[in-house]
């Protein structure tokens, strides 16, 4: 921030930074970047902890209070982006990866029995679990308050909302649709970095395409992998769509 009190580290991206940026501007926060991670720092000099509930996006991030000395960190909606931590008497450790948790002390960790039966069973280890005994994931849509005084709290700041009212008529359902995939879309256009999108030539991913191409300032990069066993290959049907939407289609093919 400003005065260099409060800092950041960051992974992910903030779909809606632009729009918060401008609402900060006006109340008096300067910036120095046109990253969206700055956003952050000045939104929760505003807002505290409650800033998070501000943010569209994929993120996981912590943010030092050396005021308060308080470290706010958090995890975006759906966890999109992963977030570990160990809490101890020492403080705090927190990561992207596990494997910078052994990095900084592999003398600690020790394998949960727990969480290996939890992985041979469903293929991963369940939130709030780690394959490591007292290291935790951050679930989805949570934060973590930690002090020296109070140790760490770990509090929910989203649910996933239940549909009420009246059932629609398949119509409305369908251009209710539509609308929300073109502006999910619209708004995942915005990266610091170039973009693309896998095209397998199915639903799914023609949709987005069609979508990107729509709203993208230039042609939408696509890439597809194809195989030499035809019943496996989809190939075919990735280079139509991307035809038809002027993609700059990169295509390989897989061999034994």
């Amino acid at each position: 921030n400003e005065d260099g009190s409060i800092a950041v580290v960051f992974n992910g991206e903030i779909y809606n930074h632009r729009s918060l940026r401008r609402e900060l501007d006006a109340s008096g926060h300067r910036f120095r970047t046109h990253s969206d991670t700055e956003v952050l720092v000045h939104l929760y000099e505003d807002f505290g902890p409650e800033m998070v509930s501000r943010l569209h996006g994929m993120f996981a991030f912590a943010i030092w209070d050396s005021n308060t000395r308080t470290l706010l960190i958090g995890r975006d909606r759906t966890g999109m982006k992963p977030l570990s931590y160990l809490a101890s008497s020492e403080g705090l450790i927190f990561c992207s990866e596990l494997r910078s948790l052994w990095a900084f002390d592999s003398g600690r960790l020790r394998v949960a029995p727990s969480a290996v039966m939890q992985y041979l069973a469903f293929g991963y280890v369940p939130d709030p679990a780690s394959v490591f005994e007292g290291v935790k994931k951050l679930p989805p849509g949570h934060i973590l308050l930690w002090t020296a005084q109070q140790g760490a709290e770990v509090r929910r700041y989203w649910t996933a909302p239940r549909a009420e009212g009246p059932a629609v008529d398949e119509a409305e359902l369908v251009e209710t649709l539509r609308m929300k995939l073109d502006a999910a879309v619209s708004s995942h256009l915005e990266a610091e970095v170039p973009l693309g999108a896998f095209l397998s030539g199915g639903v799914d991913s023609s949709t987005v395409v069609a979508l990107m191409s729509r709203h993208a300032s230039g042609r939408v990069r696509t890439f597809s992998i194809g195989f030499v066993e035809e019943e496996y290959d989809e190939s075919a049907a990735a280079r139509a769509v991307a035809a038809e939407f002027g993609a700059d289609h990169t295509e390989l093919i897989l061999r034994p």
